[in-house]
């Protein structure tokens, strides 16, 4: 299948990855059906889990695409090449601080025992998202011990974090509290 109007051929997977990154935008990842991405790619579901074994297979491959795990050495050399591209040999990029990114996929089975262990607290699956935004030093676990990270923010989209008027609610609270709890059975049990 050609890219708009230019007769070029886009690879499926290119093309499935595209249309995931269109329909998350669009509504977020977890009110995007595998039906729905696969209709968009215009593939066939079969045809779309033979390119990605799942969902957060999928989610993952989307940030990988769009360049999110870059090293702070490579988002400045990129940027150094762009300005020099474009005439401005002349502007000096001095980095005040730097923090490098980190991950764990989100089939780990740590994500996995966090993922029931919210969904038993709260009574309904959480919503996973492969990054956020921010500045944590979470690298140290997964890039210096090699170890799994799993966050797991409880507090609703409104609390103005790190603002005069952050907040949360009671039942973000207790069900915070109850999380966590499960969280440690389950993951003592894996």
């Amino acid at each position: 299948m050609g890219a708009a109007g230019t007769g070029t051929v886009v690879p499926t997977r290119d093309r499935i990855v595209e249309a995931a990154l269109r329909l998350f935008a669009e509504r977020g990842t977890t009110a995007v059906s595998m039906r729905e991405l696969a209709d968009a790619a215009g593939v066939t579901v079969p045809g779309l889990y033979y390119h990605f074994d799942s969902k957060a297979e999928l989610i993952s491959e989307v940030y990988r695409a769009r360049g999110f795990g870059q090293t702070p050495d490579e988002i400045e050399a990129k940027l150094r090449a762009h300005l020099d591209r474009h005439g401005f040999t002349d502007v000096e990029l001095r980095r005040h601080g730097a923090m490098a990114p980190s991950r764990t996929p989100v089939d780990h089975p740590l994500g996995r025992a966090v993922v029931r262990a919210v969904t038993r607290a709260w009574g309904r699956p959480p919503v996973v998202l492969p990054n956020l935004g921010g500045s944590i030093p979470d690298w140290l676990f997964t890039q210096v011990l090699g170890l799994p990270s799993v966050w797991v923010p409880y507090a609703p989209h409104d609390e103005a974090n790190h603002a005069p008027n952050e907040s949360t609610t009671v039942e973000g609270f207790l069900n915070g509290v109850r999380s966590t709890a499960a969280a440690l059975f389950e993951i003592a049990a894996a």
